[in-house]
């Protein structure tokens, strides 16, 4: 072989081996309403310079059940919604280590864990999970540090704890946990040091907020039928809420003393 056809060959290789392999980076929104959508979708893309929305339809669950074409993407510079699909946890998006703005997964039927974001570790603007009645376990949120904004956990009724938060230190407006019906505790919270606002309501199981003690001020604080909550213990440390305090409907909560600097 002489060196020109040599040249030839090696030139061949290195367009197609580096330029061969389409859309590694897609400058747009990207949108799944049904699985076919996402089997016809380049299992090569590393980047979405956007938002990546799996299902969309609020009220129809959707047949997506498998995402194996998304187990190269590493990053999403928008929001990351999955919701209303019948996936049963999320292990396809398992590379994914940036996610610019929000997670939101919601009404997922079928979901049972999302420790396919354990790669997943930065800041958001926006955390919100609920109405995924089968989820046991938030692990895959361990990277999670700080939410700029809001942090919800509604109507996942068999989630028992919420120590996939062990990590996170910041939350900059509101700390909603609405309907978790089988949470027990949120003493992986310890770590909370800067919270704007919480709303704690109508968790049937909930025994204590002891993971709160490192919250000194709020702009509102709320707590309300939760039937089994026994003490306040956790929010002693409080020593101002700029707005509001209300406490009412804890069937098993006997004083409020943990609060009674600030009555």
């Amino acid at each position: 072989m002489n060196k020109t056809n040599l040249f030839r060959i090696l030139m061949c290789f290195f367009i197609f081996g580096t330029f061969g392999v389409s859309n590694l980076s897609l400058a747009q929104n990207v949108v799944f309403e049904t699985q076919a959508d996402v089997d016809s979708f380049n299992p090569n893309t590393e980047v979405i310079n956007g938002d990546l929305s799996i299902g969309l339809d609020e009220y129809n669950i959707n047949d997506i059940v498998d995402l194996s074409n998304l187990e190269n993407l590493t990053r999403v510079t928008g929001d990351l919604n999955i919701e209303s699909t019948s996936l049963e946890n999320l292990d396809d998006l398992s590379n994914l280590e940036d996610i610019g703005m929000q997670i939101l997964i919601t009404r997922n039927s079928l979901l049972t864990n999302i420790n396919g974001l354990l790669g997943f570790s930065s800041s958001l603007v926006n955390l919100r999970i609920g109405f995924n009645p089968e989820l046991l376990n938030i692990d895959g949120l361990s990277g999670v540090s700080a939410v700029a904004n809001q942090l919800s956990f509604i109507e996942n009724n068999k989630l028992m704890n919420i120590n996939g938060l062990s990590n996170m230190n910041s939350i900059g407006a509101e700390l909603f946990l609405v309907g978790n019906g089988s949470l027990i505790n949120v003493d992986s919270l310890v770590n909370l040091e800067s919270l704007g606002s919480l709303s704690v309501s109508s968790n049937a199981s909930l025994e204590n907020l002891s993971g709160l003690s490192s919250i000194s001020q709020l702009y509102y604080l709320s707590i309300s039928h939760n039937n089994n909550l026994a003490t306040l213990d956790g929010i002693q440390n409080i020593e101002l809420i700029e707005n509001a305090l209300l406490i009412r409907f804890n069937g098993s909560l006997m004083d409020c003393c943990a609060v009674q600097n600030l009555l």
